[in-house]
């Protein structure tokens, strides 16, 4: 652990324990553990169980690892599993999270609802492909997103993988 100071000033340690105040420099600067290179410390995550409060891979390392483990199948398939497990357990629990979600939230419902319904009485087509990315897929996987739930009949139909995307952009 390198740290580089200009000035000394004092700041509590984050995290629940809060054992004692420590002279930390007013711009601390440490060096990344797998990319070497040395950075602000606001790059770096907190962290109570460490000495200086911050873990020892900057914010950009630790992320490109936790999307690396997210993607191995053995973790996709834990994740699916447990998923399963909670289902059988707790057979009501996605219609009372749906549910919830509905209260929340009712003009998304509403509008959900007369998609829904629109398409099963067929007066609503969906497209055989994703209309962001063009990619063919089941009608099952392709999703209506509204850009306005006071439209309801205004959908765009697009894959799970453009609504995400969406909705990461839209906020």
């Amino acid at each position: 652990m390198e740290l580089q100071e200009s000035a000394p000033a004092t700041v509590e340690r984050p995290g629940a324990g809060q054992r004692e105040v420590t002279p930390m420099p007013e711009q601390a600067y440490k060096r990344c553990t797998k990319c070497g290179e040395t950075k602000p410390l606001d790059e770096f995550h907190r962290d109570s169980a460490r000495p200086d409060g911050r873990r020892n891979d900057c914010k950009v390392c630790h992320g490109a690892l936790v999307k690396r483990i997210g993607e191995r199948s053995d973790v996709r398939a834990r994740r699916t599993q447990r998923d399963r497990k909670r289902r059988t357990e707790n057979p009501g629990y996605e219609r009372e999270k749906q549910r919830r979600h509905a209260e929340r939230h009712p003009e998304k419902a509403k509008a959900r609802n007369y998609v829904l319904v629109a398409v099963y009485q067929g007066r609503l087509q969906k497209p055989e492909a994703c209309e962001d990315c063009g990619e063919k897929v089941e009608m099952v996987d392709l999703h209506g997103h509204h850009e306005d739930y006071s439209k309801p009949y205004d959908v765009e139909w697009v894959c799970r993988s453009c609504h995400v995307e969406r909705h990461r952009t839209d906020g």
